[in-house]
């Protein structure tokens, strides 16, 4: 799988699985609309994301580093500003994010379309999408994305661990087994940065939505604004620069620290 596939499919599983729960606790007539309070919806909503991004990587890996799929273009900034990756690889990476939450963002239009005419607040159809503050404060709105990416990517460069298979015949054949079993289970490396989200789903994304990646907030929002989609409001694209230039700020202030820390 080339980085360019690995990026475009994670993200839009990511996509997907996670505003799925949104959609799941906000459109009318649901299974999850009403059925546990606005507590329990979020609930419902911070573990969707969470374990939204474990899937994505259970599938298309969950390396973590340079070689790995990293779904979020203020990971991969961070990666090209430490100079893990170069500039084609970025740029790469980046597009098959952004393209990836797009689908994504369709496929959660398609699978809840009956949903979408029965709800009346746009709001809430617009949340199904993409990140909307609970209280608008463009000042406190971006910090709030800024420090929760901080901590996000943060907890991924320093989590992030390369297997290594050993080379055949380099060690007895018992310890070749046992490393094969590491190899497979790799992807388990995905459950901290999971765990890591859930977490500030629950804490910070009270304040400004489950944001923190700017592919999942922007590809989404341009759905939004195209498809045809009965009574859903405005876009507002006036907030969209917050969940873009919060995380990308996030993830070069982890970028400059994480050296520091793994000294």
């Amino acid at each position: 799988m080339t980085p360019f596939v690995g990026e475009f499919v994670g993200t839009a599983i990511l996509v997907m699985l996670g505003n799925s729960a949104q959609a799941n606790a906000n459109l009318a007539r649901t299974r999850g609309e009403g059925s546990t309070g606005a507590a329990g919806s979020w609930m419902l909503v911070a573990t969707g994301w969470g374990l939204a991004l474990f899937a994505a990587l259970a599938v298309v890996g969950g390396a973590w580093g340079p070689d790995g799929s990293q779904l979020n273009p203020a990971l991969t900034l961070a990666l090209w500003w430490n100079e893990s990756i170069g500039d084609a690889t970025a740029a790469w990476r980046i597009a098959g994010q952004l393209l990836g939450a797009a689908i994504g963002a369709i496929a959660v239009f398609l699978l809840f379309l009956p949903h979408w005419g029965r709800t009346d607040d746009p709001s809430r159809k617009l949340a199904c999408f993409a990140c909307t503050p609970a209280v608008r404060a463009p000042i406190s709105n971006l910090v709030g994305e800024a420090v929760g990416s901080f901590v996000f990517v943060l907890a991924v460069l320093l989590l992030r661990e390369v297997a290594i298979t050993p080379a055949a015949g380099s060690v007895p054949s018992s310890m070749q087994a046992v490393a094969s079993i590491d190899v497979r289970m790799g992807a388990l490396a995905a459950l901290g940065p999971a765990l890591v989200l859930w977490a500030l789903a629950l804490g910070v994304g009270g304040v400004t939505g489950v944001g923190f990646n700017p592919a999942r907030d922007l590809s989404p929002r341009i759905v939004h604004a195209i498809l045809p989609i009965r009574g859903k409001g405005s876009s507002e694209w006036g907030y969209a620069w917050i969940p873009i230039l919060g995380p990308l700020l996030g993830g070069i202030a982890a970028a400059s620290l994480a050296p520091l820390l793994q000294a």
